[in-house]
């Protein structure tokens, strides 16, 4: 498996707004169209990365500036965190997790957060349970930072 900066492998733009629609669209895909083409860099934050499996699309996460609106203190967040569903069930989001710690890592980033509905996922790779917030449809979510040490 490969992660790769969407910047560089453009063809699979759909692939990523396809998944990102799909689970958090709400009518409003020139919204999450937008967002998706404001994170195609190649090194700086924000950055949407795809995972393929011999050119197949398994999936893909973003590094942002800003993912939970009520919470813009906090900076980076890791979010959009999407494994196609026929790639599901074979630890492909755990995988994922190694990989954001390790890009965190090369951009020398030493806290990154996200925010969440799951329970007990993050906890398996080291993110910490922070506090509760709210997302912008006023859904209670979980907040989490990860420390980067290595």
């Amino acid at each position: 498996m490969e992660i790769k900066s969407l910047a560089v492998v453009p063809e699979y733009f759909d692939n990523v707004f396809d998944s990102l629609y799909s689970e958090w669209g709400d009518n409003n895909p020139n919204y999450w169209k937008e967002w998706i083409k404001t994170s195609m860099n190649e090194v700086t934050i924000p950055i949407t990365f795809v995972v393929l499996n011999n050119k197949d699309y398994v999936g893909t996460f973003s590094l942002w500036n800003c993912d939970n609106l009520a919470r813009q203190d906090l900076s980076p967040w890791v979010g959009g965190i999407v494994v196609d569903k026929k790639y599901r069930g074979q630890g492909i989001g755990l995988y994922i997790q190694h990989q954001i710690k390790k890009i965190l890592f090369s951009m020398k980033i030493k806290k990154a957060y996200l925010f969440t509905e799951l329970n007990n996922f993050y906890e398996k790779t080291g993110w910490t349970w922070t506090d509760d917030s709210f997302d912008e449809k006023d859904h209670k979510v979980k907040l989490y930072e990860l420390e980067i040490k290595e």
